[in-house]
């Protein structure tokens, strides 16, 4: 099928249209937009530059990906089946539940990329030559079937709380995977780059936790309960808080930095000297605000 630029696809996509499969689009410039969903089966892509694109549930299917760009793309649940991914950047990117089976990374890159949860499927996937350093796995299948995690990043609630009542504050990059840690005392535990499986199934419990005085800068947060949980002080800077439920939370001073809260419910909430949020999109009813003011009647900010 004929080529079409990178503005056409974009038009068109905004426009309500998402099937682009067969069509020609080597060498696209598509950073850093959003394309969730889109479907671009059987597509050439060839040399496509997607750095931090927002690809979430795309059908990705025997598409031509060799020596794309798709540094930091976000890329969860993307079907990438029997795609050809030979020498493409995937430095960084989000393979959060990916589906790679039979896919072709020869020569790939991907340094420090993310594969958490068993759904992240790599059987029959051809590895060779792939750069693997730093890359996180949990629970991941590998191209022979086997299932692999990292030892030292993912760990149980039973480690971290052993390891925390052992005088232990410092835990970077971990990852607790079905942890429950409902009514636990962490105060001043340093959890940068933590990440907790968004998946309800496999979903870490941080309901009526106390973690006040914690820093949890740049996690990936996304639908966690801190329900009635004391998060004072917190520094949540970059922090993806996105659909995360703050029910009746104590939230005084905590540090946002700009972490991104979409559709996050703060209703019961203390947000009182809360601090450089994002709250586009976010729900509030009988909430203090980081000024002081109450909202008594339910309030959406984004309306």
């Amino acid at each position: 099928m004929r080529g079409i630029t990178g503005e056409e696809l974009l038009e068109r996509y905004i426009g309500g249209e998402r099937d682009f499969s067969g069509i020609d689009l080597s060498g696209i410039w598509l950073d850093h937009e959003i394309l969730s969903e889109i479907d671009l089966r059987t597509a050439n892509l060839f040399q496509g530059y997607f750095q931090e694109a927002e690809l979430e549930n795309a059908k990705l299917s025997r598409t031509n990906l060799k020596q794309s760009i798709l540094c930091g793309a976000y890329l969860t649940n993307t079907d990438l089946r029997g795609a050809d991914l030979t020498c493409a950047d995937l430095e960084g990117a989000d393979l959060i539940y990916a589906d790679l089976r039979g896919a072709n990374l020869t020569g790939a890159n991907l340094k420090e990329t993310i594969t958490i949860t068993i759904n992240t499927n790599f059987k029959g996937a051809n590895l060779r030559d792939v750069n693997w350093e730093d890359m996180l796995l949990c629970d991941t299948i590998m191209p022979d079937g086997s299932i692999e995690s990292d030892s030292i990043r993912v760990i149980t609630a039973e480690e971290l709380l052993n390891r925390y009542a052992m005088g232990e504050r410092r835990f970077p990059s971990i990852i607790l995977h079905r942890a429950d840690l409902r009514n636990c005392d962490l105060r001043d535990i340093r959890l940068n780059h933590f990440l907790a499986s968004e998946e309800p199934k496999y979903r870490a419990f941080l309901v009526n936790v106390n973690l006040s005085g914690a820093i949890l800068e740049n996690s990936i947060l996304s639908y966690v309960n801190f329900n009635r949980s004391n998060l004072s002080e917190v520094n949540f800077a970059g922090a993806d808080l996105c659909s995360v439920t703050f029910r009746y939370a104590n939230l005084r001073g905590v540090k946002f930095g700009y972490a991104f809260m979409e559709w996050a419910n703060f209703t019961g909430a203390d947000l009182t000297g809360a601090s450089d949020g994002v709250y586009w999109l976010t729900d509030y009813r009988n909430t203090i605000m980081p000024d002081g003011e109450f909202l008594a009647e339910h309030y959406f900010f984004g309306d």
